[in-house]
């Protein structure tokens, strides 16, 4: 019964506050039985047990995910979208998250024409430790995980890194938390 009532207040927040305020995107869903897990301020809420299949709900300040946790991990989640979109897009890096993060976090954005993209990873002395995009893209929207990890695979330590997103004439930095 708390599960549920943990289930409930987090899609009440979740979809009272944030939902209401902005506008949304969410390809699917299903109904789950129960679950747990609330956190507070960035929103990581992972509300749900029982359901086989993953989908993602975004926004401009949020991504919220819907169906079977395994950790950190987002089974069934495209990697990357692309194409024609429906209705003009605007090039902007949307909400990083989570952040802080423990093995991952997920860059999320949006091109409104076909663009030379550059997604990178820096640490505090502005040192590059990680590129995650480097080439021509089309317009449409796009995801790209970053776990932690610089350009050889080594995994790096807790601290601020800050991710830079530069297509065409738009340029956005977001600061990053990994504590693991």
């Amino acid at each position: 019964m708390r599960a549920v009532a943990i289930g409930l207040l987090c899609l009440g927040v979740l979809g009272g506050s944030i939902l209401s305020a902005q506008s949304y995107r969410c390809d699917w869903g299903v109904n789950g039985i129960g679950g747990g897990e609330m956190s507070g301020a960035g929103y990581r809420c992972g509300a749900t047990a029982g359901q086989t299949a993953v989908g993602m709900m975004t926004g401009t300040d949020y991504l919220v995910l819907i169906g079977f946790w395994q950790g950190d991990y987002q089974t069934g989640i495209r990697d990357e979208e692309h194409g024609p979109a429906v209705g003009p897009l605007l090039t902007r890096l949307e909400a990083v998250l989570p952040n802080p993060f423990r093995s991952g976090t997920v860059v999320r954005y949006v091109l409104g024409a076909e663009e030379l993209v550059s997604v990178t990873v820096h640490d505090l002395t502005g040192r590059q430790v990680r590129r995650l995009v480097s080439g021509q893209q089309l317009p449409g929207r796009y995801t790209v995980r970053w776990q932690g990890e610089d350009d050889m695979g080594r995994l790096l330590g807790n601290g601020i890194y800050f991710c830079r997103f530069a297509a065409g004439e738009t340029r956005s930095t977001r600061k990053l938390i990994l504590a693991r």
